[in-house]
């Protein structure tokens, strides 16, 4: 039997959830430029360039990031009237 938390893990994992979420931008007002959010992620400021380009992520790509500019980010699925929340960024907190 699975529980809630592996609905939800069998959800993401399944599903591809093409979001368009503008990066570039997001890492400006939070007054970072890619050569420090490359230093935070340990990584090139070109792997930063492309990432903020792709229009598909990883999730963990997309929590990591979010977390390294010091964001909390939950997804929400409703499904059936059950809503389950995934906090994509705690883990990487």
């Amino acid at each position: 039997m699975l529980t809630t938390g592996n609905k939800l893990q069998l959800i993401v994992v399944r599903a591809k959830i093409v979001i368009m979420i503008d990066l570039a931008s997001i890492r400006a007002e939070a007054g970072v430029t890619q050569a420090e959010m490359a230093r935070r992620l340990r990584m090139t400021q070109s792997a930063v360039s492309q990432a903020e380009r792709r229009g598909d992520l990883l999730l963990s790509t997309l929590g990591g990031y979010l977390s390294a500019l010091g964001a909390d980010a939950q997804m929400t699925i409703t499904v059936g009237g059950r809503r389950y929340v995934h906090d994509l960024t705690e883990g990487s907190r």
